[in-house]
């Protein structure tokens, strides 16, 4: 290594620099490198570019040490702050002027780091991605982020009712392409909205969010590739009477959106439902490719053609449910799979709404892969990717599993099979012909456990027991 020209060294320290988890540990890349030689160190400590990505862990350093007693423990709490403060300073200035990747992991906010915010935010015209907690100290001075291509701010209501932005707040941001906005408690915060609100939306083409305003912003998000939106606790019915919102166009056309995914499993808010459903109806989404709904109520919300999609073009849906299927649901379900003849990946998943599954939702995700069973032949003939996760679906598996030899019997082996049923307790619980059909469909994959190659695709078979 000693030989080797300084160039060379210096790829290899940035191959380094990328895979480290914590950049302020003394053990990880580059401070461990810049601690091997003299000769080394001035190479790390004169190349800016090993410095632009900062991963701080803050849950790692609020974890209790059981190797110091309490007092040894607390002591290190009351000053790590300050040390994490000095150790990102000196990070930042090592960077020079070069654009910086930030991420901060807080799963339990402190509000002793609010510091770590305001030294972060004062270098935010270097930003190029920032992932982490909204703190007043953070957002507060951010008006103009020139180079920043990716936001993600987490959001934890005791944080953000002590420590609000000042409103109304808005910034320039002329790069942004892709913003999250991810709810850590599931709790309102009214609040938030304006922070979304004083974003460049129009520009986006990937956005995310389980908080906020989605259905009064939606009009603003017309040239995402990606949507990934949650109406839930905060949402408020649209007074249709309003000037602005008769001035909203009667489609919502996205010409450009691949993903949707919508999730709609507030379980305290279903009167919202007749509220939500103009507004997705309106979505007019002709490059559709992947379609993912979660609902608790299939009956009130779910048709797939009320999203205006092309089906000919999707190649990935799922759908996740927990009750109030209504009886021609499942023909809904079944009429929108036979216009989607190049599906690919189809996901079907019963979800737990207060820690109960409710029976009819288990016999709904039976039926449906009964129903394609019986006309296998006319549906999806180009689908590889099975799931099927109904938590216990055990009298079920027969359905599913002689759904699966017989795509298999007429060339239509799965890539990927995945059946997750949670409360498998043997296979003496299962239908009286789930064991022959299980040994048939492992006989049948050449008793496939983990992954093999069939005409040199790789295929995966997974029966998940819990």
């Amino acid at each position: 290594m000693e030989h080797l020209p300084n160039d060379i060294l210096l790829l290899i320290f940035q191959e380094c620099a990328d895979a480290t988890d914590n950049s302020l540990a003394p053990d990880s890349a580059p401070w461990s490198l810049a601690s091997t030689c003299s000769a080394w160190r001035a190479i790390v400590l004169n190349s800016p570019l090993l410095w632009t990505t900062l991963r701080v862990p803050l849950d790692d350093y609020g974890a209790y040490d059981r190797t110091l007693t309490r007092a040894e423990w607390l002591q290190k709490m009351h000053s790590l702050p300050l040390k994490i403060a000095a150790r990102t300073r000196r990070f930042l200035e090592l960077s020079k002027n070069c654009l910086l990747d930030i991420e901060i992991e807080d799963s339990n906010p402190n509000k002793a780091y609010y510091g770590l915010a305001r030294i972060i935010g004062a270098e935010s015209a270097r930003w190029r991605t920032f992932v982490g907690c909204t703190y007043n100290s953070l957002l507060g001075p951010l008006r103009h982020i020139p180079h920043l291509t990716r936001l993600e701010l987490r959001v934890f209501e005791e944080l953000w009712n002590v420590d609000p932005p000042a409103l109304p707040w808005s910034c320039v941001a002329p790069k942004l392409k892709s913003a999250a906005f991810i709810a850590m408690e599931n709790q309102s915060i009214g609040a938030f909205n304006a922070v979304q609100c004083g974003l460049p939306l129009e520009q986006l083409t990937s956005f995310k969010a389980s908080i906020g305003p989605v259905p009064q912003l939606i009009h603003r998000l017309l040239q995402v590739t990606e949507l990934d939106v949650k109406i839930g606790h905060d949402f408020e019915p649209i007074d249709q009477e309003e000037p602005a919102i008769r001035q909203r166009p009667e489609v919502y056309n996205f010409p450009n959106l691949v993903s949707l995914t919508l999730d709609l499993t507030d379980d305290t808010r279903s009167s919202m439902m007749p509220h939500v459903e103009p507004i997705i109806s309106r979505i007019h989404a002709p490059s559709l490719t992947s379609l993912n709904i979660y609902t608790r109520s299939l009956g009130t919300i779910f048709n797939p053609t009320r999203i205006k999609c092309t089906p000919e073009r999707l190649v990935k849906f799922s759908l996740a449910f927990s009750d109030e299927w209504k009886p021609d649901t499942q023909a809904l379900l079944i009429d929108f799979l036979k216009t989607s003849p190049n599906l690919e990946v189809l996901g079907l998943q019963a979800v737990e709404f207060l820690d109960y599954i409710f029976e009819d939702t288990q016999d709904y995700v039976a039926q449906t892969i009964t129903a394609l069973k019986n006309s296998s032949h006319a549906i999806l003939p180009k689908l590889s990717t099975l799931q099927v996760d109904a938590d216990t679906l055990d009298a079920h598996m027969s359905n599913v599993l002689e759904f699966v030899l017989q795509r298999s019997e007429h060339g239509g082996m799965f890539k990927e099979l995945a059946i997750l049923v949670q409360d498998y307790h043997g296979l003496d619980s299962l239908h009286p012909d789930a064991g022959a059909l299980l040994e048939s469909l492992e006989e049948g994959y050449h008793r496939l456990e983990a992954e093999r190659t069939v005409d040199g695709t790789s295929v995966v078979f997974t029966v998940i027991y819990g």
